[in-house]
């Protein structure tokens, strides 16, 4: 563990396949992932097993304007989380 621990990774198509191991591996190395997907109840299964380091998004990768809100809530969860860490 520890190969990409602090960062924070968007992968789209994690619910499942290829896009669901990525998630699980790059969790397992210390990143937060953040898991987007069409299919939102294999979304938030794949988070759920992958655990605090993951979260779910519904996320259409064709739908341009979706992108800004992905990447949007993405950065606020990860300063957030970042003053958390600097705050203890």
């Amino acid at each position: 563990m520890g190969r990409v621990a602090g960062k924070t990774a968007i992968i789209t198509g994690g619910a499942s396949g290829i896009g669901r191991a990525i998630a699980e591996l790059l969790a397992n190395e210390g990143a937060r992932v953040v898991i987007t997907d069409i299919n939102i109840d294999e979304g938030k299964t794949a988070a759920r097993a992958i655990g605090k380091r993951a979260v779910f998004m519904a996320h259409d990768v064709a739908d341009e304007k979706a992108w800004i809100g992905v990447i949007a809530d993405t950065v606020k969860r990860s300063e957030e989380h970042t003053s958390e860490l600097q705050s203890h």
